[in-house]
């Protein structure tokens, strides 16, 4: 019995959480490249997430830069992480 109203607790738990999440996922198309991509404004609509994951980093600089314009616009610390690279050579 009391294992099952532990369950019963433990699986209502997130409906009486008081915190927010916004998980976002923006490929943004050949970020690092030199194509004029303007990352203060790419840090303004990634600001409105608490966690997002980017497609297409073609340069890991470009990774670290739009960390340190997020932390301009948000005036909060970041923190990023990249995967090993993925597809063509030539891409």
């Amino acid at each position: 019995m009391r294992l099952r109203l532990l369950a019963v607790l433990v699986a209502m738990a997130p409906l009486f959480a008081k915190a927010d999440v916004l998980i976002g996922s923006w490929n943004i198309r050949h970020l690092g490249w030199n194509n004029g991509k303007d990352f203060a404004l790419v840090a303004h609509v990634a600001n409105h997430t608490d966690l997002l994951a980017v497609q297409e980093l073609m340069n890991p600089a470009a990774l670290r830069r739009l960390e340190l314009s997020l932390e301009k616009a948000s005036g909060e610390s970041w923190s990023s992480m990249a995967s090993h690279e993925l597809g063509r050579s030539s891409y």
